[in-house]
């Protein structure tokens, strides 16, 4: 498959000495840089119609929006909100001849100013109602430029996006083979919504559920990245560059682009996965922390569950497993095992769910059971693991016992937590009768036994420890945080300070040592039965 330079190709369409044939060949490769979200009324295109004159084309106003989905944190919780893009963008309007459509030669130039992502061309008069609008954002998210394939006889702002920009790839194809606007557009949508995995999706969604608009352009946006997120992933993580190139080649021709290179393949799958290592931070938390945040901290929460989702199906098309439908319904594909120099994601398998693929980590053999503290009648659960022979009970949640004077219990955090002891009441009895504070050759034994079951390489089989709520709970062990904090370790009693534990790289250490020189540093505990 050719791949092209899509920048030196948009500089070129510019340019003052275009001519026809350089026009011609230049919207073959540029066969579906944008596409309109707004309302398609009636059947427009197709040869015959477009051999008229359009009277009412004149001194029109075309206006519309450049966003992209973006995740930002202010003094709160992180949010993913649809947002304009930057202040500089040049928004560039092309009229496209009406049975060609290639450029007749009309182009017209807009700049974003200000954080709407607003603009707009006034006293428009044009001789055929078919444009091409691109946003090129300001350096460095520059690697491509986002579009839109558009009627101005349609009503409504023209919206400018990730998936106006895929759409209009796919359209702009499928109109230069004959096929009228309209049916080219809902034809392009429905192609780039299903090579993604994304199935039965409103044409009216952006009005009809904000919330799901904003988790879908946001999963695209990630997966298809225009510049290295601030060094979020690696730079060979980065799905750009020639990759990105033959995928938009292949959308323009196909509709699709699974199954075209191996390497595209691959390196969808690469992202896909890092995006969704980036996810388990919020997925460790526990919903009701989210509850307690407010309004704001439930729309993230949600958000993000509707983003992983979005992954999974993603991930089924590459993997190329089919469509989940009520035929389906609980079956389970084994996911190849991720590539883990390229993500922190542990492995997962497909499971059909409710018309949808969810992600879904496989679970170690454990037994789950409950303990009552008799010293306050609080109840735990519990799990027990078969390790080396010997059956190891933990607790599955964190101490909730108030020791009074050495110990803090928040109520409000206490359920993903627990209560946080000093110095003091940790070298005490603070765990219950009949059960302690494990050592470090404990939580080397449980890890170790984890890294062995799954194959894992070493610190990624801290990750099973974690209640991940959609993607599971695979050891029943239960660690949760609080989202965003990395404060102290749970508790580990200092008699095995000669082992290692690793860190836990997404969240709270698993286990550290008390012992601390500041009273002020308190830990949380995790007790093992004797």
């Amino acid at each position: 498959m050719k791949n092209f330079n899509r920048n030196t190709l948009m500089r070129d369409f510019i340019g003052a000495a275009f001519c026809l044939t350089m026009a011609f060949a230049l919207l073959m490769i540029y066969s579906g840089c944008s596409e309109d979200s707004s309302p398609i009324n009636g059947a427009h295109g197709g040869a015959a119609e477009e051999q008229g004159v359009y009277a009412s084309l004149e001194n029109l106003t075309i206006s519309g929006m450049a966003k992209i989905a973006l995740a930002s944190q202010g003094g709160g919780l992180p949010q993913i909100d649809m947002r304009g893009l930057e202040i500089g963008t040049v928004i560039t309007l092309y009229e496209l001849d009406s049975i060609s459509f290639t450029n007749t030669g009309v182009v017209l130039k807009d700049t974003i100013v200000n954080d709407s992502g607003d603009f707009s061309f006034q006293n428009v008069t044009l001789t055929s109602p078919y444009i091409l609008i691109t946003a090129e954002r300001p350096f460095p998210e520059t690697e491509y430029a986002y579009s839109v394939f558009a009627d101005v006889r349609d009503t409504g702002k023209v919206q400018i996006n990730v998936l106006t920009h895929l759409e209009a790839l796919r359209s702009l194809h499928l109109v230069k083979t004959g096929i009228g606007f309209s049916q080219a557009k809902q034809q392009a949508r429905t192609e780039i919504l299903n090579a993604f995995g994304i199935y039965g999706l409103s044409d009216n969604i952006m009005n009809e559920d904000p919330m799901e608009y904003t988790a879908l352009i946001y999963a695209l946006s990630v997966v298809l990245p225009t510049y290295d997120h601030e060094g979020i992933y690696p730079e060979n993580l980065i799905f750009g560059g020639e990759p990105l190139e033959m995928l938009f080649d292949a959308i323009a021709e196909h509709g699709s682009f699974q199954n075209i290179d191996v390497s595209v393949d691959s390196g969808f799958v690469d992202i896909v996965n890092a995006n969704i290592s980036l996810v388990q931070l919020t997925l460790a938390t526990p919903y009701e922390y989210f509850e307690q945040t407010g309004e704001e901290g439930v729309r993230f929460y949600r958000t993000e569950q509707r983003m992983v989702e979005y992954f999974a199906n993603m991930l089924s098309v590459v993997f190329g497993i089919g469509r989940c439908d009520q035929t389906r319904e609980g079956e389970t594909f084994d996911a190849p095992e991720p590539d883990y120099s390229q993500s922190s994601i542990i492995g997962y398998d497909l499971v059909c769910r409710s018309g949808s693929w969810r992600l879904t980590i496989p679970e170690m053999e454990h037994t789950e059971g409950t303990m009552t503290d008799a010293r306050d009648g609080k109840t735990y659960k519990t799990v027990s693991y078969l390790i080396d022979g010997d059956s190891v009970t933990w607790m599955a949640e964190n101490l909730r016992y108030n020791a009074q004077e050495g110990s803090s219990c928040d109520e409000k955090w206490s359920f993903a937590e627990g209560c946080f002891y000093s110095n003091e009441a940790l070298m005490g009895s603070v765990c219950p009768d009949g059960w302690k504070l494990p050592k470090s050759t404990d939580w080397e034994k449980l890890v170790s036994s984890v890294r062995n079951h799954y194959g894992l390489p070493e610190r990624f089989e801290l990750l099973h420890l974690f209640d991940l709520a959609d993607l599971g709970n695979p050891l029943g062990f239960g660690l949760t945080s609080r989202f965003g904090y990395s404060g102290p370790g749970l508790a580990m009693d200092p008699d095995g300070k000669d082992a290692e534990v690793g860190d836990l790289a997404i969240t709270l250490p698993v286990a550290v040592e008390y012992g601390y020189s500041e009273p002020s540093e308190w830990l949380p505990v995790r007790c093992i039965k004797n």
